[in-house]
């Protein structure tokens, strides 16, 4: 592979089917919902630098999931303005994930371009069960919020084809895990357009399998990852509700960090030491009958902890791929970020609608690979620029054509690197296209109502 290649023909098809179904039954102080969803997504393409399929119809790599998620849930007042939730859900989750006929070379003998073999297939299924509970409590100017959250998993994974083969032979494996996350926040209002809020939280990544089974300890699961956040900051209303700012000062511990690690091609997903977080989050928007923007900035700083955790080898056919990330900053976490849209309503009536839509996103520098510091891998500050014109009609339908990166920004999403070189894969190029949609139904005599999502893009 040469230095700085991006694919000039990377291509993706997705195909998309959504449908949801809520229900809400309202009672004297209490409300009951229910909400079914189905989601089935299959993707094929090569975003691969240097590497080309010959039949891009069934050809490359895909990543094919079907969801299933049911949830029930009630809400309850009480005297003095007291509330409860309790509820519970229940997902399934099926990954079939691989490529067809990627020539990326042969695992065994020798040293092909990309190590592994270009026809490989890893499925995973996933079964969720959680029980939550939160309670708002206030008294006087201040409010109490307590939540607490039980989740079961079931993961189990089965790979008929290891991309390391025959060095690596099929196998299957299932893990079964538990864990219970806790959620403290306290509110004070100063008056009913202004609130200071304080919350801790503690959230978990669920144990799982690689989903590209690389390193000869990849049959095995990877651990869950503990995340602890402490937030404070504001919500203010101005202009009668039209103006809002809301900020935020965060600090965030990440323990038994999932990370891909590893040198070069040669990584996979691994449980390392602490990585720690913190930063400014701001929201700005303003509203009235013709126009909308919004202002979500981020300035922030990100990176591993000095324990020996975050130093170590990974096996990858039976040769060592050594990592060290001891206080490095983490890749992909630039230091200052915004997206910023700015909507006008240009017609509405009762049937039509039609918006002009724009999004400005820009994001400073940041690395693309953790360890290694070359400026070759380094990516630059960019900015990003997509309008949209959409068009809903009768309330239920909605054509929009767009425009996306009319800056033609070049900037990496991954990259690959050797001694021989690094390859790039390019970010989503200016391009323009349109796309129709089927919007929610809803019989607002049997309060429910039925939402089917369905896009077609070019």
């Amino acid at each position: 592979m040469q230095n700085k290649i991006f694919n000039k023909s990377p291509f993706n098809t997705l195909q998309a089917h959504n449908a949801s179904v809520k229900m809400e039954y309202f009672f004297t102080e209490s409300t009951l919902s229910s909400i079914s969803a189905f989601q089935k997504t299959d993707t094929l393409g090569n975003s691969y630098p240097g590497i080309f399929v010959q039949d891009v119809s069934k050809d490359g790599n895909y990543y094919d999931t079907t969801e299933f998620v049911q949830e029930l849930k009630v809400h309850i007042n009480y005297p003095q303005g007291i509330e409860s939730l309790l509820g519970m859900y229940y997902k399934y989750l099926l990954l079939d994930n691989g490529m067809d006929n990627v020539p990326t070379g042969n695992a065994f003998p020798g040293l092909p371009p990309l190590y592994y073999n270009g026809n490989w297939r890893a499925i995973e299924q996933t079964h969720a069960i959680a029980f939550f509970s939160d309670v708002y409590i206030p008294y006087k100017q201040w409010g109490f919020n307590l939540g607490l959250r039980y989740q079961f998993y079931n993961t189990g994974i089965d790979v008929p084809l290891p991309p390391m083969s025959p060095l690596m032979p099929a196998y299957k494996n299932s893990i079964s895990f538990h864990f219970l996350n806790p959620r403290v926040s306290v509110m004070y209002s100063f008056n009913s357009e202004h609130q200071l809020f304080f919350t801790f939280a503690n959230s978990t990544k669920p144990a799982g399998f690689s989903k590209f089974p690389f390193t000869d300890t990849d049959t095995l699961p990877y651990k869950q990852e503990q995340i602890y956040t402490l937030e404070f900051g504001n919500h203010s209303r101005f202009l009668l509700q039209s103006l809002k700012f809301d900020s935020s000062l965060y600090a965030m511990i990440r323990e038994n960090t999932q990370a891909y690690v590893g040198e070069g091609y040669n990584k996979s997903i691994a449980n390392i030491g602490k990585a720690y977080a913190f930063g400014v989050d701001i929201e700005l928007s303003y509203e009235n009958s013709f126009l909308s923007t919004f202002l979500n900035a981020n300035v922030g700083y990100s990176y591993f902890g000095d324990d020996e955790k975050n130093k170590g080898v990974l096996i990858i056919g039976g040769n060592p791929s050594i990592y060290d990330v001891r206080g490095l900053r983490t890749r992909f976490s630039p230091r200052a970020s915004f997206n910023t849209g700015l909507d006008f309503l240009l017609f509405s009536n009762s049937n039509h609608r039609l918006t002009f839509s724009n999004l400005l996103s820009f994001s400073s520098m940041y690395y693309l690979d953790d360890f290694n510091r070359e400026s070759e891998l380094v990516q630059k500050p960019y900015v990003l620029w997509d309008i949209s014109l959409i068009y809903k009609l009768f309330k239920h339908y909605e054509i929009t054509f767009f425009a996306q990166n009319l800056t033609n920004s070049r900037y990496a999403t991954s990259v690959l690197w050797d001694g021989e070189g690094r390859a790039y894969t390019a970010g989503n190029p200016f391009n323009v296209g349109a796309k129709v949609g089927v919007l929610s139904i809803k019989n607002t005599k049997r309060e429910f109502w039925l939402s089917v999502d369905t896009f077609y893009s070019c």
